[in-house]
C-alpha cells in the first residue's frame, strides 16, 4: 500500500510567505507614493481655488483684489507657507485697512512644507488682480512637500490672470 501525504513542505510554506511579504512591501511603497502625490495635488488645488476666487471677485466687484501671504490672517506678513488672505484693495495699499475688506483667510500649510512665489517683478509677497482680472505681475508658485522635492508642483499665473498647473516644475531646485 502506498501512502500519500497531503500538505505543504517547509520550503513551499517559506516561499509563499516570502512572496506575500514582497507583494505587501510593493503595495505599501506604491500607496505612500500615491498619498504624497495626492497631498501635493490637494494643496495646489487649494491655492488655485484661492487665485481663481480672487480673480473672479475682482471681475465681479470691479475693484482691485489682493492675495498676500499672512501669518495672522489680518495683515500681509510672514511666509506663504504661513497661510494667505484675499482682500478688497481699492486704494492699492497692499494691506487690508479693516477686517471688512478681508474676503477669505487660508490657514498655514503642514509643518515643513514650503510655498514659494517667484514673480516677474520680484515682488514676491502679493498677487493683485485689477478690475479686468489681470495681474500686475506674472509668476510661479512652487509647492514643496516636507523633505521631498520629488513631489513638488507648480502653479503658473499669466499676466491675464490665467492659471495652469505644472506637475514637474522646472524650478523645483528651489525646494532645497
Amino acid at each position: 500500500m502506498i501512502y500519500r501525504q497531503s500538505g505543504y513542505t517547509l520550503i513551499e510554506s517559506m516561499l509563499t510567505v516570502m512572496l506575500l511579504i514582497t507583494l505587501l512591501t510593493v503595495s505599501v511603497i506604491s500607496y505612500q507614493h500615491l498619498i504624497a502625490r495626492n497631498k501635493t495635488a490637494a494643496y495646489l488645488n487649494k491655492l488655485v481655488t484661492s487665485i481663481q476666487y480672487a480673480r473672479s471677485e475682482a471681475l465681479k466687484l470691479r475693484l482691485p483684489i489682493t492675495l498676500c501671504k499672512s501669518k495672522d490672517g489680518q495683515r500681509c506678513d510672514g511666509q506663504w507657507r504661513d497661510g494667505w488672505i484675499i482682500f478688497v484693495d481699492p486704494s492699492n495699499k497692499l494691506q487690508p485697512e479693516n477686517a471688512q475688506q478681508i474676503l477669505r483667510v487660508e490657514p498655514a500649510l503642514p509643518s515643513g512644507d514650503q510655498l514659494i512665489w517667484r514673480s516677474s517683478l520680484h515682488r514676491n509677497d502679493f498677487i493683485q488682480f485689477n478690475a479686468l482680472g489681470n495681474v500686475r505681475q506674472d509668476g510661479t508658485f512652487i509647492y514643496c512637500p516636507h523633505n521631498n522635492k520629488e513631489y513638488a508642483g507648480a502653479i503658473v499665473i499669466s499676466l491675464t490672470g490665467r492659471v495652469r498647473l505644472e506637475s514637474e516644475p522646472a524650478n523645483k531646485a528651489l525646494c532645497g
